[in-house]
């Protein structure tokens, strides 16, 4: 796993949480359930984190019952859709 997912999820993760699973797929959510765990396993931190496919059916999530602010998780969102553009050829760095 590459060290920016890893960062990512750990950004995404609370060390002491719950798992809310809806899937029909429970096997690879268990898996990914594990593997995010096991990263945020000795990280003093509370985050929440939702993980969907997109038709919103396969579901992880970690505190969705508490409210945090964006702050640098918005950030992320648009420079995502700035990049995107900068591959379409709509913008240059």
């Amino acid at each position: 796993m590459s060290k920016s997912l890893k960062f990512l999820i750990l950004l995404f993760t609370a060390t002491s949480c719950q798992t809310v699973v809806k899937t029909a797929d429970t096997k690879a959510i268990d898996s990914l359930r594990t593997k995010i765990q096991e990263i945020v396993a000795t990280k003093k931190a509370t985050v929440g984190v939702s993980i969907a496919d997109k038709d919103g059916k396969n579901l992880v999530s970690l505190n969705e019952d508490k409210q945090f602010p964006l702050q640098s998780v918005f950030k992320f969102h648009i420079a995502l859709v700035v990049l995107s553009e900068i591959d379409k050829g709509k913008f240059s760095l």
